[in-house]
C-alpha cells in the first residue's frame, strides 16, 4: 500500500473510532495473501532484513 494510501486509510479507522461506529468487517481475502492488523510500529526494510537474517533464508 503506498504512503497516501496508508495515511487515508489511518485517518479513516480514526474517524471511524472518533464516532464510536464499529469499524467494517475485514473483506473475504481474494488472495492467499492476509493483512497483518493495523500497528503502531512502522515496518521499514530493515525489519524486514533482519528477520530474513533470523529464519536464515
Amino acid at each position: 500500500m503506498s504512503f497516501i494510501g496508508e495515511a487515508v486509510s489511518r485517518l479513516a479507522r480514526d474517524g471511524i473510532r472518533a464516532q464510536g461506529l464499529p469499524a467494517a468487517k475485514p473483506a473475504r481475502l481474494k488472495s492467499r495473501f492476509s493483512l497483518l492488523p493495523a500497528r503502531k510500529e512502522v515496518i521499514t526494510t530493515e525489519h524486514v532484513r533482519d528477520l530474513i537474517d533470523q529464519e536464515g533464508m
